[in-house]
């Protein structure tokens, strides 16, 4: 048993029920980033924990350096490696366009270690498994646009708002299991027109982007 004591906030927009958590039913298929600002606002404590509801604690889990980090850095927030992969990390940027819009660009690489911390890279994007500095991240907010699925989207908004790193040394089990009515649902099954399609045209709007380059 890890962490016994951690207290559990779910907020659940499925016809699912769970026990021995704080459980925050929602109306059905309210979305993915509407349920994260819910489960956010109900943290009571400095610091948060996310993680997927198919991660699992293993003995590498260790919170107590992540904590570590927050404490003794200026960074908002920290993530760790999660299952068999290599620890995430990447560079996110704003290229100047014209009045058409910028260019978002991803690519690979960090922006060098945390000074202190040489096993943390600096980086504006990390994976699912990370702790969270809770007033920071409530101050940026999940656009509950992205009801679905969405990641990359919270740390385009995040640029330049929250200092992140992602550390060796931290991680946490992932056993994921398909279900074909469920990844039905996520792609975007009974909503009008394709959903990647909305969520990028939500994106290219609010950040007036004409462009996204990965590389």
């Amino acid at each position: 048993m890890f962490y016994p004591n951690i207290r559990v906030i779910i907020a659940d927009d499925s016809r699912l029920q769970a026990e021995n958590t704080d459980h925050y039913v929602m109306p059905f298929g309210a979305g993915w980033f509407g349920g994260r600002n819910l489960a956010l606002s109900q943290v009571t404590t400095p610091y948060f924990l996310w993680v997927d509801d198919d991660y699992v604690f293993t003995k590498e889990t260790k919170l107590e350096n992540f904590v570590e980090v927050l404490d003794n850095t200026n960074l908002d927030l920290v993530s760790g490696s999660v299952g068999n992969r290599k620890l995430m990390y990447s560079k996110l940027s704003i290229l100047p366009g014209d009045e058409h819009g910028d260019c978002l660009v991803q690519g690979r690489g960090h922006y060098g270690r945390v000074p202190g911390y040489p096993h943390c890279y600096l980086t504006p994007k990390v994976t699912n498994f990370y702790l969270g500095r809770t007033d920071a991240v409530r101050a940026v907010g999940f656009d509950p646009t992205y009801s679905r699925y969405g990641h990359t989207e919270f740390f385009v908004d995040a640029m330049g708002r929250l200092r992140m790193a992602a550390c060796d040394g931290v991680r946490i089990d992932h056993r994921q299991t398909r279900n074909k009515e469920f990844n039905k649902f996520r792609r975007g099954g009974g909503v009008s027109g394709s959903y990647r399609n909305i969520i990028m045209r939500r994106q290219y709007f609010k950040d007036n982007l004409k462009c996204w380059i990965k590389s």
